[in-house]
């Protein structure tokens, strides 16, 4: 559980969680702090990031192949259209 995880359930401000003896309590009990906890989410948030960015490049891309084939059909059957229409 997380400080911001604690402050939101609790209702306490984050000024009651750095105290010493709410951190020796709360170690009793179970939570470890990290060295730095901001660091290492934003770490992770970032790779996840960085995947769904790329995720999205790809189905941009894909996305732009399709639309190219459809307006080439696109320009075909209006191609078609004309000639129907000359006849």
């Amino acid at each position: 559980m997380t400080i911001s995880a604690l402050i939101e359930y609790t209702g306490l401000s984050r000024s009651t969680f750095s105290k010493v003896h709410i951190r020796e309590l709360l170690a009793e009990y179970g939570y470890a702090p990290r060295d730095n906890p901001a660091t290492s989410s934003k770490r992770n948030e970032k790779l996840s990031l960085s995947e769904r960015i790329s995720e999205k490049d790809h189905f941009i891309a894909e996305l732009r192949i399709k639309n190219t084939e459809l307006e080439s059909e696109c320009e075909l059957l209006r191609g078609r259209l004309f000639l129907a229409i000359q006849r």
